[in-house]
């Protein structure tokens, strides 16, 4: 390989012409051979006329080769030397050597393509040794694992864990209503395969899965599937002292920030199981609301004309249900506003007007329902020749259950006048 290397390296033009000059130029003599005045090759011309010029020039017996031609050569003065010269570039002993040494430059292609095969014949080999050390480094590390008796982990022979089976249904119907429908793949594998499977391990209990869960979902800063896992774990028996501690911990391992996110998730978590508690302690009646009961004017900066409201109500934690009976006098109407998480309208009397931003008004009469999605903007209220009464339902989303804005004008209203 060395070889080659050095016959690469010797191809080159800059190093070729260089050695050649000074195998030319500088150490002909000690072949014997030199250039002569017609141009020829010509034995000992080219030393003599050197030695000579060295002679004039006051050189005197600076250094002459001593295995040279000319080791009688002249001396001094024009005098003949009588014994061996030391050598003018270096003595004879490093100069046998450096020829000896000296290897062949490569004239052809071919040569040059021969020696970088070398090479990559060389790489590959060191390459194939790697391996083979390798190879044999694993197959000592396996022959260690069997002398100590290790051995491969295998699956608990334990009962799978059997989870809660009405959690687990309410679990895969929320599966199957949000994610399916995008991804079924997706929604399969989660109810297959996750929970159908690796949540049923014994060798973790559900407790610990839970936990290990949770952390990861912090670490990561994805709080948003939070208050499921959690709920989950305390479900299995985790303290809501040690959900909190999960929080500390990850803190000072995957940063402050995604800590901090988490806790205002974990709070919901906590306060909701909390009102779920206190809801399944209270006592069940039932309760009811009777009609015209807390009538009372509706606020003004809301409606425009003669309205009343009655007979409010509410559910209790964790129910979000709320609502009242509203009574329009003709030509009152609401503001425009919008639901967070929408709002039904039942239409008890007379004969109303629904329009949502950009559609036509709707007219409603006795015994129809009208639907309004949530953070749609829209308005309702009796038409302009009729009164109109409507009991109306809404879920409350963190506390709020309507965002109210301008008033419609009395220019938007008159639509509804010709309507048949």
């Amino acid at each position: 390989m060395e070889q080659a290397a050095s016959q690469v390296f010797s191809s080159t033009p800059s190093n070729q012409h260089r050695r050649r000059r000074a195998h030319e130029e500088d150490c002909s003599h000690h072949r014997n051979v030199g250039i002569g005045s017609d141009g020829r090759r010509s034995p000992g011309e080219a030393s003599a006329r050197r030695a000579a010029g060295r002679v004039r020039d006051g050189a005197g017996a600076r250094r002459f080769h001593g295995q040279c031609p000319l080791r009688r050569g002249l001396g001094t003065q024009g005098a003949v030397a009588t014994g061996p010269q030391p050598c003018h570039r270096r003595d004879a002993r490093l100069d046998r050597e450096d020829r000896a040494n000296r290897q062949p430059c490569p004239q052809s292609a071919r040569q040059r393509r021969e020696a970088r095969g070398d090479r990559r014949a060389d790489h590959a080999a060191r390459l194939l040794f790697r391996l083979a050390e390798r190879d044999v480094g694993r197959r000592r590390d396996e022959e260690g694992v069997r002398e100590r008796g290790i051995g491969a982990l295998a699956n608990s022979d334990a009962a799978r864990i059997e989870l809660e089976a009405a959690a687990e249904a309410a679990r895969a119907t929320t599966v199957d209503a949000n994610v399916a429908p995008t991804a079924s793949a997706l929604a399969d594998l989660t109810n297959r395969v996750l929970f159908g499977d690796l949540w049923q391990r014994p060798d973790l209990s559900a407790r610990d899965r839970s936990l290990v869960t949770m952390a990861a979902l912090v670490a990561i800063g994805q709080p948003e599937q939070l208050p499921f896992h959690a709920n989950r774990a305390m479900d299995n028996g985790l303290t809501r002292a040690e959900a909190s501690e999960v929080v500390t911990q990850v803190a000072f391992y995957a940063g402050w920030p995604r800590a901090m996110s988490a806790v205002p998730v974990l709070k919901k978590a906590f306060e909701g199981r909390e009102a779920a508690s206190q809801a399944a302690t209270a006592p069940a009646d039932l309760k009811v609301t009777r009609a015209g009961e807390g009538r009372a004017a509706a606020p003004e900066q809301y409606f425009t004309g003669k309205v009343e409201t009655s007979g409010f109500y509410r559910g209790d934690a964790p129910a979000r249900i709320g609502g009242a009976t509203v009574s329009f006098s003709a030509g009152a109407r609401t503001a425009w506003h919008t639901h967070p998480l929408g709002q039904t309208l039942f239409i008890m009397s007379g004969r109303g007007l629904v329009q949502k931003q950009g559609g036509a008004v709707e007219e409603v009469g006795p015994g129809d329902v009208v639907w309004i999605p949530p953070q749609v903007r829209h308005w309702h209220g009796a038409s302009a020749e009729e009164a109109m009464t409507h009991f109306a339902v809404a879920e409350a989303l963190d506390g709020n259950s309507v965002t109210w804005m301008e008033k419609v004008s009395d220019e938007d209203y008159p639509a509804g006048r010709n309507l048949d």
